[in-house]
């Protein structure tokens, strides 16, 4: 018996060391809990000091970013009004030349119309009066042309042979009459010559 008791006694002991342990050991649990939670809201609470810090940067650069953008688009806004606002009056100075352009386009039709007109009433008088008469002129050319080569040629041949024979009879009449021209002349000075013998 005495080594059951002091088995007992062995095995109580055992078990308040382990209870002790347990003990010891929740307590440096707990103490470790308190400082992992302690150190854990350090961090929570630099980790939101430095995340406010770096909010409030960002705010401050969006802030910055924000007004510098608004001035840019403000300087753009302005500068596309003007350019629009030139644009305009570009458009509407184009406007005015198109509607000009297209009233002297009008007046042109309208002319052009009118030519045609002319143009028709032309080819009218022309199929209708001018033709015939072309036709008939034609017709009276056509005849001259037969005239000029079946009766006035040959003729004019004709002519221009015996042209050759009175022209050769006329160079002779004409030396005959520079002779003869000179003749009332000698017969003077002789008529002269005889009266003065006399």
């Amino acid at each position: 018996m005495d080594t059951e008791k002091k088995n007992e006694q062995m095995f109580h002991e055992i078990i308040d060391l382990v209870r002790y342990s347990f003990l010891d050991l929740s307590e440096k649990m707990d103490t470790m809990k308190k400082d992992f939670e302690t150190k854990l809201d350090e961090m929570k609470s630099d980790f939101e000091m430095k995340l406010d810090k770096m909010d409030a940067k960002f705010e401050m650069k969006l802030g910055e970013m924000k007004a510098d953008f608004e001035m840019k688009l403000d300087k753009m806004d302005a500068k596309f009004e003007k350019r629009f606002d030139a644009l305009e009056a570009r458009l509407e100075h184009l406007e005015e030349r198109l509607e000009h352009l297209e009233e002297r386009l009008e007046r042109l039709e309208e002319r052009l119309d009118a030519m045609d007109n002319r143009l028709t009433a032309c080819e009218l008088t022309i199929s209708n009066g001018i033709m015939p008469r072309l036709q008939k002129v034609e017709h009276e050319v056509t005849k001259i042309n037969l005239k000029l080569e079946n009766e006035i040629e040959p003729n004019i041949r004709k002519i221009a042979e015996g042209h050759l024979d009175l022209s050769r009879k006329l160079d002779m009449l004409i030396a005959h009459y520079e002779e003869h021209k000179l003749l009332p002349f000698r017969v003077k000075v002789l008529e002269n010559a005889l009266l003065a013998s006399s």
